[in-house]
């Protein structure tokens, strides 16, 4: 389970209400808190949600300009990201 804190803008065009709770992370859970923010990529109509991982930094692009739309390209690039740059694959199922 991950914890997923939106800027106003993705949570206004995702239309999603603001939640607010506070979770501790299960054990051995590292990937715990993700921000996100729309991003504008300068063309007419694309966007993309910027998906940045709390404390490492570490950063997810998916195209589109809604979470409901982008969550699902989210969890697909995420362990592909964390392969590609030599996470063990046991950390990576977790």
């Amino acid at each position: 389970m991950i914890i997923l804190h939106a800027v106003q803008k993705p949570l206004n065009t995702s239309r999603l209400p603001p939640v607010m709770y506070i979770s501790a992370p299960s054990e051995n859970q590292h990937m715990h808190s993700w921000y996100a923010k729309l991003l504008s990529t300068g063309f007419a109509g694309k966007q993309l949600v910027m998906y940045v991982h709390d404390p490492s930094l570490l950063l997810v692009l998916a195209p589109g300009k809604s979470i409901n739309t982008t969550l699902p390209s989210f969890y697909q690039h995420l362990p592909l990201l964390l392969a590609r740059n030599k996470f063990k694959k046991e950390f990576i199922e977790h």
